[in-house]
């Protein structure tokens, strides 16, 4: 059986080891194992880091939001607020998943075992 691209299972959700079957049951929940070549995915830890490096990307493209809404429109402090506050949690939880689904690919490609025994 072919492996996956890191960056095909990280974008695209898939399960590390085949690609094609799908990494999570509804948004966040990993799935036990993949539905297409049975790869047992409930052993990869998951912990917080995928939550760090989501919000630090997305603070990072929000401090560089404001700082250019300042420096060229000069803006009231509300419509900052107005505009980042959505930008800050849709880029948080949807960069959550796409995390995640990374920190997984990594452990496969690198052969981590251990987890969740």
């Amino acid at each position: 059986m072919e492996r996956s691209s890191l960056w095909k299972s990280a974008l695209l959700c898939r399960c590390p080891s085949c690609g094609n079957g799908r990494l999570f049951e509804g948004f966040l929940k990993v799935r036990d194992e993949c539905g297409v070549c049975r790869f047992v995915l409930k052993d990869y830890e998951r912990g917080d880091g995928p939550a760090f490096f989501a919000m630090l990307a997305v603070s990072i493209l929000a401090v560089l939001i404001a700082v250019g809404l300042e420096i060229w429109f000069e803006p009231p402090i509300w419509l900052h607020l107005l505009i980042e506050t959505p930008v800050v949690l849709a880029g948080t939880v949807l960069g959550l998943r796409s995390a995640k689904a990374a920190l997984i690919a990594i452990q496969y490609k690198h052969k981590v075992d251990g987890y969740g025994v």
